[in-house]
């Protein structure tokens, strides 16, 4: 029962994420713009300061479960912690260029960044895709300060990844807006 509730609350958060509707919260672009530097540069223990790794492997866990199940696959319990583990971290995930393609050089800038944000629901914002449809690419939730991760350090307040998804994920970023 436990299950089936964290499967449809997770199925829940993936539906409100893809309609990724209405204005960013004023304060997200700062961190979700350190996480995508963290992404850029390869910066390991950055990257683990900016996400929710529990929430990340939940959601991954879900897709990777339904993608098992489009494919006639049943596997009890679902993918290993280790594997889930595995599909995330800076090297899975590659900002390139909007207009080229290639990769960037540099990490993209708030400016850069803030367009690129929805607000799903207060304390939840999603990185859109740039298309007309403003599909997530990224979910990123508020956190309050003061709890631990899963290294026993104490967290600061701020803006987390929470959901990605399971394959291999470019984000193209838009030259910045002009002045």
């Amino acid at each position: 029962m436990l299950r089936t509730g964290r499967v449809l609350a997770l199925a829940a958060l993936a539906l409100a994420a893809a309609s990724c509707g209405g204005k960013p919260e004023k304060d997200a672009a700062a961190d979700v713009q350190t996480f995508l530097a963290a992404v850029q540069q390869r910066d390991v223990a950055e990257f683990e300061r900016a996400i929710d790794r529990p929430a990340v492997r939940g959601v991954l866990r879900a897709q990777m479960v339904e993608l098992s199940r489009a494919a006639g696959l049943e596997v009890e319990g679902g993918p290993s912690e280790f594997a889930l583990n595995r599909m995330i971290g800076p090297d899975n995930l590659q900002l390139v260029d909007a207009a080229s393609g290639q990769p960037m050089m540099s990490p993209p800038t708030v400016e850069q960044v803030r367009p690129m944000l929805k607000t799903v629901e207060k304390g939840v914002v999603c990185l859109h895709d740039g298309t007309p449809q403003q599909g997530c690419l990224l979910t990123f939730q508020k956190q309050k300060g003061g709890t631990k991760d899963e290294a026993g350090e104490t967290r600061q307040a701020g803006w987390r990844l929470t959901g990605m998804p399971a394959n291999h994920l470019q984000i193209a970023i838009a030259p910045p807006p002009a002045s």
